[in-house]
């Protein structure tokens, strides 16, 4: 989308952009510095698979630019169907999935998809956002 996804402007099956990723082994060398996550030795040729939520949450774009600031991560599930490859073309998409009220806070529920450059599925992800008014 080359707009930005606010609440009024979206609806429920709208498809939101498709992202193009790399993870190289830079960034997997650094995230798993940041999180502690996983022995690289257990898995030397994919990512740490909580990697897929920096991917799920490209479909709605940059804060401030694509969106607007001061969205709230609510909550995020997975189906991880196989492993994150490191440094091969992965892309990711989704859709918005249901809009909500609730005690006067606005919601949006999307969902994302990462494919490998075969097609193959690799990750099923869903997130509810708290959005600004």
């Amino acid at each position: 989308m080359g707009t930005h996804i606010t609440y009024d402007t979206v609806v429920p099956g709208q498809p939101l952009r498709t992202v193009t990723h790399h993870l190289t082994p830079e960034m997997v060398a650094d995230y798993r510095a940041a999180t502690g996550e996983a022995d690289p030795a257990a898995e030397p040729d994919a990512a740490p698979p909580a990697m897929a939520g920096i991917l799920g949450m490209a479909v709605l774009g940059y804060p401030g630019v694509d969106r607007p600031n001061g969205d709230v991560h609510v909550e995020q599930e997975f189906r991880f169907v196989a492993p994150l490859p490191i440094d091969e073309p992965l892309t990711t998409s989704g859709h918005v999935l249901e809009k909500y009220v609730r005690n006067g806070r606005k919601y949006l529920v999307f969902d994302a998809r990462t494919l490998d450059a075969t097609g193959r599925l690799l990750v099923i992800g869903r997130a509810t956002v708290a959005v600004p008014e």
